[in-house]
C-alpha cells in the first residue's frame, strides 16, 4: 500500500513543487503549466518533464503509374487530331 500524496509526501520524479504553499503536486502529464491541487497556483513544468512531441501524421501522396502519362500523352494526341478533322470538316461543310 503507498502513502497518499499529500504535504509530507516524499518528492518523486514525476512530483513538482508549488512555488507559491510549497505542496507537492503530482504531475498529470500533460502540458508544460500545471495548477496545484492545493492552492491552485500555476506551476512551470520543467522541461525534461514535458510529454515528447507529436509527430505530425500525412497521409503519402500515391505515386503515379507510368503507363498513366503515356495513356494522358495519347488521349491528348487523340483529342488534337478529332479537333483538327473537326476543323476541316467544317470548313469543308461551310464551302
Amino acid at each position: 500500500m503507498t502513502a497518499p500524496r499529500g504535504r509530507g509526501a516524499p518528492p518523486s520524479p514525476h512530483t513538482l513543487k508549488c512555488p507559491s504553499c510549497g505542496a507537492p503536486n503530482l504531475y498529470n502529464g500533460q502540458g508544460k503549466m500545471q495548477a496545484c491541487s492545493y492552492c491552485g497556483a500555476e506551476i512551470a513544468v520543467p522541461p525534461q518533464m514535458w510529454p515528447p512531441p507529436v509527430a505530425p501524421t500525412f497521409t503519402p501522396i500515391p505515386q503515379a503509374k507510368p503507363w498513366l502519362g503515356l495513356l494522358g500523352c495519347a488521349m491528348m494526341i487523340v483529342m488534337a487530331l478529332l479537333v483538327i478533322i473537326a476543323t476541316i470538316v467544317l470548313s469543308n461543310l461551310s464551302q
